[in-house]
């Protein structure tokens, strides 16, 4: 989806830009006659000016993203909510490295939407989502990491008793 835009172009004259979902606008001046915004662009640095009819049905604030978004970007400050099983270790430290003058986690022990959990037991305190998350892996293992764990697995002796035990099952050749 595109949106159009006001930039200044050559000569002063009005050009329009398009914007894709996810362009990221720093707003510099709100127009006190007409409402527009003026801004700049990210990505290019480009100045535009959005009007105010346009901002009022299309845009929308940029509070929250994920972590993947959330990469290569720099905020003030950087608040990240983790809730149970669904954050990995290598997605928590994209999150709390953005932020230039702080990064904040909140732990949510419940489930948003959730009054009470059904089974207050199998509920996990904040200690144990944040093992959770620190516990789980996201990133895929390199070839010399696969060939080092089964190279120490082909030889343990928990390995070497299964095979036995499963060689036992088997049929024997008659002599």
């Amino acid at each position: 989806m595109s949106s159009p835009a006001e930039t200044t172009g050559p000569l002063g004259t009005a050009t329009v830009t398009l914007f894709r979902n996810g362009i990221l606008l720093d707003v510099v001046r709100v127009g006190s006659r007409n409402g527009s915004l003026e801004a700049v662009r990210r990505d290019t640095g480009a100045t535009v000016t959005l009007r105010r009819d346009y901002v009022d049905s299309a845009v929308e604030l940029g509070y929250a993203t994920t972590a993947h978004r959330f990469q290569g970007i720099t905020v003030d400050a950087g608040h990240t909510v983790v809730t149970q099983g669904r954050l990995t270790r290598e997605l928590l430290y994209v999150s709390m490295t953005r932020g230039h003058g702080g990064n904040h986690v909140d732990i949510s022990e419940n489930e948003p939407g959730h009054d009470e959990p059904l089974d207050p037991p199998a509920q996990g305190s904040w200690r144990e989502i944040l093992c959770e998350v620190l516990a789980a892996e996201g990133a895929e293992r390199t070839a010399h990491e696969v060939q080092a764990s089964e190279r120490l697995s082909a030889d343990s002796l928990e390995r070497l008793n299964a095979e036995y035990a499963t060689s036992l099952k088997l049929p024997q050749p008659r002599t």
